[in-house]
């Protein structure tokens, strides 16, 4: 079950949260979002816009974690964002960002590749990163 966001509200959020992210000079977080959206286009966009809104904490570990997945899995990856909510969940509000990686590698041989991932990059508890 998805969680629905109040797509008008979007950028109402963005106003409201203002902040600015260092990437070695100051950025807004509505770029930062913007550039975000413009490089996964195959997400619900509005879904995905309202998550990093309501999680600019994880925005600069979305980066690294494609360059994690290209380093283990090569730059031949697709890799999409969906928002995913999990109404049970006690921890949050029970949403996460899942990094999908589409490969053509055979299953076993992704699933070493994954496992390797997952050993040697720690993400933020609410990015997930499996296969698609």
């Amino acid at each position: 079950m998805s969680k629905k966001y109040d797509a008008p509200s979007i950028m109402r959020g963005v106003t409201q949260k203002n902040t600015e992210i260092s990437s070695g000079g100051s950025i807004s977080l509505a770029d930062k979002i913007g550039d975000i959206i413009m490089e996964y286009p195959n997400s619900n966009k509005a879904e995905l816009e309202s998550f990093l809104i309501d999680n600019p904490h994880i925005i600069n570990y979305i980066p690294k974690a494609k360059e994690q997945i290209r380093k283990y899995f090569g730059n031949d990856v697709e890799i999409s964002l969906d928002v995913f909510f999990d109404p049970e969940v006690d921890d949050g509000d029970g949403t996460s960002l899942f990094m999908n990686v589409r490969t053509s590698d055979d299953l076993d041989s992704a699933m070493q590749k994954l496992d390797a991932l997952d050993e040697g990059f720690i993400a933020p508890d609410n990015i997930i990163i499996d296969l698609n």
